[in-house]
């Protein structure tokens, strides 16, 4: 048994086939990577390429490239060997590693050093173009995979084979074209015009397969939710390289098809090698670790610091074009005076870079006054106080981009939640923010994290702060009200209860007993003579108890419904709907046979409000139809009463005492009610009402 067990774990330990295949292919495609970047590199430096051609043609920018998306795509394999994002950016370093070695052997060649011919020219030119498709179709199909690393819709699955079955094909034709070229030089664009459009057409494909996935991809980011759009939020500056890469692409290849002219070597240079990494940087920051908590500050220095870098160049090239071009200096003068107009610029510009980025993680919790700026624009124009408690969960959900907010009061009766705002189903990870005033915890203010964050951090804190101390005497007016309310909701519930208690004593007690003392009085006078003085006495007696009598039941009928008693709240109310009905207004019931327990509050307040809203139907609205709901939902019970009739905003017509009645019954016991006109027409009064009572 013990046996059996140890070879059951053994098996159990062992990866299955699948992943052992993945794991082999990702050691050979990264050890490909790194020996092509290191070749390149260690050839670059020795034979100081750098040093003996231009700077944009002989920096190993490529090699460089491709270590780091190998790294990346790495980092994502290391948590998931399947995940197709990493596999991809896997390969476009592979095929950045394999451009960059061509490069530096084509530049050895060009300075007549013995290694650059260590590749037959045959063998160069295949290997360039098949790494150059292998990196454009990579990169142009990359955020298919994103971000499950699954192609998820049908339209993934064709692009992805389209794609695959073009390039191969186009790249089966040019090996074999290749491998009967006669010379280094020869290029069959040159000698086969047909295959020059079939190239071009090719090139094209993914130029505009970058345009429609660019589209697809910002849709996608403003309809996900959840930790999915705290990861699409960061793959949007994803999509800010990704637009920006393509869009030099394309406008290149526009240029050579209109005018004949391509892209400044410059432009390419300070836009390929950043963009792409940023392609590979930021899905492995997103799709690396759940806990985006530290990822996010990360992510945020370094997109400063990118941002930094690629603005002074740019403008650092653009003021040395002008220098040239406008006032003809000497480049040394145009050098200076190009950076140091750079350098004026860096502060104001790192200032908003900051400010962008911190807007883009965060919302604008950047600008603690102008958080604290809104919520006292937002109190100043609330009047009730339910909706200053909204008010407030609202700014802090708006302006810090938090998933949920929680305003808490402080009552007698222990916390009572004010006001809700955002998606309950991220309470999982929440942090609760005390709310001092006078040196007392009135309440406290619970606000969820982001999706993938296990804690806030020290700014968002700040800003909370900053908001507490305006929210704070809020709260503690707010707590005042909720203690008299709770203190009212007891009275009205003792106040029921007791004459609930009341009625069945007088009606189980002292009704049965007063129908028996008339009823022995009455026997009483049968057995006197017709002459007796006694008779008389005993009449009066009669009738004085039958008085009696009436007065008692009419004390139980207004003590409470007698409906309500009698029959049940459901039966109750189907009895009201039966004879308010008419056949000018048809009132249709819906309620429960069997509801839990209610307290008597409830009940009564349920049975009047109902009884209101379908007098008002069959006296105001002018309604040949009604519907009266009633269902139990958790703690609550809730009420509708909707009708298809002229409605309640008639001119000249003001809300009357019935429709006050009503609001004051459902919020003395702690409920609400709300009459407002229905969706297709006439007036829906909507009550919640709770079904258990403090």
């Amino acid at each position: 048994m013990d046996d059996e067990l140890l070879r059951a774990g053994v098996r159990g330990a062992v990866p299955p086939w699948g992943d052992v295949v993945a794991i082999v292919g990702i050691a050979a495609l990264a050890l490909l990577a790194a020996v092509t970047s290191a070749v390149a590199l260690g050839l670059t430096v020795v034979y100081d390429v750098v040093g003996r051609l231009p700077t944009a043609e002989a920096f190993p920018r490529n090699p460089l490239l491709s270590v780091c998306l190998a790294a990346a795509g790495l980092l994502i394999l290391r948590r998931d060997c399947r995940h197709g994002v990493g596999w991809v950016l896997l390969i476009v370093g592979v095929a950045f590693g394999d451009i960059g070695l061509v490069g530096v052997l084509r530049n050895l060649h060009y300075l007549h050093v013995p290694a650059g011919d260590v590749f037959t020219f045959r063998f160069e030119k295949i290997l360039n173009q098949a790494s150059i498709y292998a990196k454009d179709g990579g990169l142009v199909l990359l955020p298919l995979w994103l971000p499950a690393g699954r192609l998820a819709s049908r339209f993934s699955q064709i692009t992805v084979a389209a794609v695959f079955t073009v390039y191969a094909a186009y790249l089966t034709l040019y090996v074999t074209y290749c491998l009967h070229a006669p010379t280094p030089d020869w290029d069959p664009h040159d000698h086969h015009p047909l295959w020059d459009h079939l190239g071009e057409l090719v090139i094209w494909m993914s130029r505009t397969l970058s345009v429609v996935i660019t589209v697809r991809l910002a849709l996608r980011i403003r309809h996900s939710s959840g930790l999915m759009r705290r990861q699409l939020g960061v793959l949007g500056v994803f999509l800010v390289c990704y637009a920006v890469y393509w869009g030099v692409m394309i406008t290149d290849m526009v240029g050579q098809e209109i005018g004949n002219f391509s892209n400044p070597t410059w432009l390419d240079f300070a836009t390929g090698g950043p963009t792409a990494l940023g392609l590979a940087l930021m899905p492995a920051s997103a799709l690396a670790r759940d806990d985006l908590t530290r990822r996010d500050r990360m992510l945020g220095r370094l997109l400063v610091t990118v941002g930094l870098g690629l603005g002074l160049l740019a403008s650092y090239c653009a003021l040395f074009a002008v220098g040239q071009t406008v006032y003809h200096g000497t480049p040394a003068t145009s050098a200076a005076f190009a950076a140091a107009l750079s350098v004026l610029a860096l502060r104001p510009l790192a200032a908003f870079l900051w400010r962008a980025v911190d807007w883009l993680f965060y919302g604008r919790r950047a600008g603690p006054y102008q958080a604290v700026r809104a919520l006292a624009g937002r109190l100043r124009e609330r009047s009730g106080a339910d909706e200053i408690a909204v008010s407030v969960c609202h700014t802090v959900v708006e302006q810090l981009g938090l998933p949920m907010a929680v305003l808490k009061a402080n009552t007698r009766n222990g916390p009572r939640s004010l006001a809700c705002v955002g998606d309950p189903a991220h309470t999982a990870v929440q942090c609760d923010l005390s709310l001092q005033h006078h040196g007392e915890i009135v309440g406290e203010l619970a606000v969820a994290c982001r999706p993938g964050y296990t804690e806030l951090d020290a700014r968002d804190r700040s800003v909370l702060e900053a908001l507490s101390y305006q929210v704070a005497p809020v709260v503690a007016a707010l707590r005042l009200r909720e203690d008299l309310r709770a203190s009212r909701e007891r009275v009205v519930t003792a106040r029921e209860e007791e004459r609930r208690r009341l009625r069945r004593d007088l009606h189980d007690g002292m009704g049965p007993a007063l129908a028996g003392i008339r009823l022995r009085l009455e026997t009483a006078a049968l057995r006197l003579g017709p002459d007796s003085a006694a008779k008389e006495l005993i009449g009066q007696a009669v009738e004085q108890t039958a008085a009696t009598l009436r007065d008692v039941r009419r004390i139980t009928d207004d003590l409470r419904p007698s409906e309500v008693d009698d029959l049940g709240l459901s039966a109750a109310l189907e009895q009201l709907a039966s004879r308010l009905s008419s056949p000018q207004t048809h009132i249709a019931i819906t309620v429960p046979r069997q509801l839990p327990s209610l307290p008597a509050a409830t009940e009564v307040a349920a049975y009047r409000i109902a009884a209101e809203a379908l007098t008002n139907v069959i006296k105001h609205a002018q309604a040949d139809r009604a519907e009266l709901r009633m269902r139990a939902a958790g703690t609550w019970l809730e009420l509708d009463v909707v009708d298809n009739g002229a409605g309640i905003a008639l001119p000249g017509r003001a809300p009357g005492i019935g429709c006050r009645s009503m609001t004051e019954r459902a919020e003395e016991i702690g409920g609400h009610c709300t009459i407002a006109p229905a969706p297709a027409g006439g007036t829906a009064v909507r009550v919640r009402l709770p079904s258990q009572l403090p």
